[in-house]
This record gives C-alpha cells, sequence and structure tokens, in this order.
C-alpha cells in the first residue's frame, strides 16, 4: 500500500515540475525583449544594389512616391 502512494506522490510532484518548466516558457514567449536600436537601415542605391546608411544621414523630410515611380525609376537604370 505504501509504495502506491508513493508512486502517486511522485508522479504528483513530476507533473507540477513540468507543469511549473511549460509556464515558465509560456512567460518567457509573451514578455516583450528590448528591441535593438537601429543604427543603419538598408536602401536601393540609383545603380540597383543595396546599401547600408547611417539613420543620421537620411533625411527625415521629404514626400514619399509611388510604387509605378519607383518601377519607372528602377526600369531607366536598368536600360542605361
Amino acid at each position: 500500500m505504501n509504495k502506491i502512494i508513493e508512486s502517486t506522490t511522485r508522479k504528483k510532484f513530476l507533473q507540477k515540475i513540468a507543469a511549473a518548466l511549460a509556464f515558465i516558457g509560456v512567460i518567457k514567449y509573451f514578455i516583450p525583449t528590448k528591441n535593438k536600436r537601429l543604427t543603419t537601415i538598408k536602401l536601393l542605391s540609383q545603380d540597383g544594389k543595396l546599401v547600408e546608411v547611417d539613420i543620421v544621414n537620411i533625411k527625415k523630410e521629404g514626400n514619399k512616391i509611388s510604387d509605378l515611380q519607383i518601377h519607372d525609376w528602377t526600369s531607366q537604370n536598368i536600360k542605361a
């Protein structure tokens, strides 16, 4: 009889440990991590190459261009 009680308590103990570890894993998944500060950004140059530029060197002002204008701009550089 003592062996049956001992095995059930061991099972419960192991189940509680497994539940605690799963709970910790779920909490770590939902806690937001600190966002890294970007120092560079990737941009497309006029000759069609991808380059990294420091954020400090980018102007914040300007107008957003349409997708059609980007397509025309890149197709002109390819033809040249």
